[in-house]
């Protein structure tokens, strides 16, 4: 399981938005994004497992 921290970016294994963690538990992860828009989306729970890392510099590249 990846170690993660409050304030990660991080990305569902399936492709989407870049997202940020707000929120950890053992087994979840709750993330809020920026939709088209520029509105604020979320907070949304998804397990741990569920997303993956997204480099820094990656950030900011739309998926």
């Amino acid at each position: 399981m990846a170690a993660y921290t409050l304030g990660d970016t991080v990305r569902l294994q399936s492709g989407g938005p870049v997202m940020t963690i707000v929120k950890l538990t053992l087994k979840e992860t709750t993330c809020t994004w920026f939709d088209e828009q520029n509105r604020l989306q979320g907070p949304v729970t998804f397990p741990r497992d569920a997303v993956q890392h997204v480099p820094a510099a990656s950030s900011t590249a739309k998926a």
